[in-house]
């Protein structure tokens, strides 16, 4: 008997330092567990891209977060293409850690 499985490469980081690092980036504090509704002890996958532009919504949701602090924070895969298309992060297959 033999376990089919998969082996991939991702960048792991831990929800703390994504928080910091957005915060940081953008001046405005940042929820990753609230924008991935996120269990503690739980793991995410976000996959993360750098060609192109931000698409219309996305550039007006961080816009809009960016400037207004009454704003609604963007979706995190977002917040992260868009570091990826600045270069600040690397595209790729992120997993995110979330404890508390």
């Amino acid at each position: 008997m033999s376990l089919a499985a998969t082996p991939t490469t991702y960048l792991q980081v831990e929800h703390k330092e994504l928080e910091r690092f957005i915060t940081q980036h953008f001046g405005r504090p940042y929820s990753v567990v609230s924008a991935l509704d996120a269990d503690n002890g739980a793991y995410h996958t976000i996959t993360v891209t750098a060609d192109g532009e931000d698409d219309d919504l996305a550039a007006e949701m961080i816009a809009a977060w960016r400037d207004d602090d009454a704003a609604e924070q963007p979706d995190l895969d977002f917040v992260l293409d868009h570091l990826a298309r600045s270069h600040a992060i690397s595209a790729g297959v992120y997993l995110i850690s979330t404890y508390w």
